[in-house]
């Protein structure tokens, strides 16, 4: 019995990142912003989302994500990458990756009962 390879698809929220990342490329171009991840955070704060953090910062901090939200998106630094043989880039054989950081707002959290505990009798 062969079995079939399912073909790698990307996410709603992953194909509205790059849709939106370009879109503000556009601005970056134009000088408005100084970076596309810029241009995000500013597109992100236009919608309340103000503080951006990790999950596990988020945690570290006494809150956790509210069940059912999607995380925001930046891009990572670009990463080396070999790439595949037969392909040919400027470089030769590697090449730039980014990446997706994956974070969490203001908007998107709740404190955790030991933190709000630990509020209420700090006042």
């Amino acid at each position: 019995m062969k079995t079939q390879k399912k073909k790698f698809e990307k996410s709603d929220n992953r194909k509205q990142f790059e849709e939106l990342s370009q879109q503000l490329k556009v601005k970056v171009t134009l000088g408005y912003y100084e970076s596309v991840n810029e241009a995000l955070k500013a597109h992100y704060r236009q919608n309340g989302h103000k503080e951006l953090k990790t999950f596990f910062e988020w945690l570290k901090e006494g809150y956790s994500v509210k069940k059912g939200e999607k995380a925001l998106y930046l891009w990572s630094k670009p990463i080396q990458r070999k790439a595949k043989e037969g392909t040919e880039t400027a470089e030769g054989n590697e090449r730039n990756f980014h990446g997706v950081i994956c974070l969490f707002s203001n908007l998107q959290v709740e404190q955790t009962e030991n933190n709000q505990q630990q509020t209420q009798t700090q006042n």
